[in-house]
């Protein structure tokens, strides 16, 4: 299902960013100052990672020092990045997949164009949450049905 909604129509074009070498401290500040959950991580022009609110408690709640711990060391490098191309739905559903809220947008060199957060979504299609809920309910009776009828034949 596709929305004919491009990434690139949506996206945040000025993401936070924060080089690698940064305080957690310094992330999280700028983070709170700038009302954001996550803050992307660069090293040496590259898109390195990305730092969220989600890591920032995880830290807390283990009492690490935030002045003394690098971002680059607490940060979540497994990053699933789109590009301005790609449907809205492809980023919903990859977000629901992979547990994640955020999806960096970058073009066919990899250079980092902006990012899409479930927030975006939800601002320029609220309707669209709902219908994507409404395919996976669907989805799952079907496999139920699939899994009775395939019960009932043995």
């Amino acid at each position: 299902m596709n929305t004919d909604v491009k990434l690139g129509d949506v996206m945040t074009t000025k993401p936070l960013i924060i080089e690698s070498n940064a305080s957690v401290r310094e992330a999280a500040k700028k983070m709170q100052e700038n009302h954001k959950g996550s803050i992307l991580i660069k090293e040496k022009g590259n898109l390195k990672g990305i730092f969220t609110e989600r890591d920032l408690i995880t830290l807390v709640s283990k009492s690490v020092d935030l002045d003394k711990t690098k971002v680059v060391d607490a940060m979540n490098e497994k990053l699933y990045t789109l590009s301005p191309d790609d449907d809205l739905m492809t980023a919903l559903e990859i977000m629901k997949k992979k547990d994640i809220r955020r999806i960096p947008i970058v073009d066919e060199d990899s250079t980092l164009l902006g990012i899409v957060t479930i927030k975006d979504i939800i601002k320029i299609a609220p309707d669209l949450l709902n219908i994507y809920l409404d395919k996976i309910r669907i989805e799952e009776y079907e496999s139920k049905l699939k899994r009775i009828k395939e019960h009932e034949e043995y």
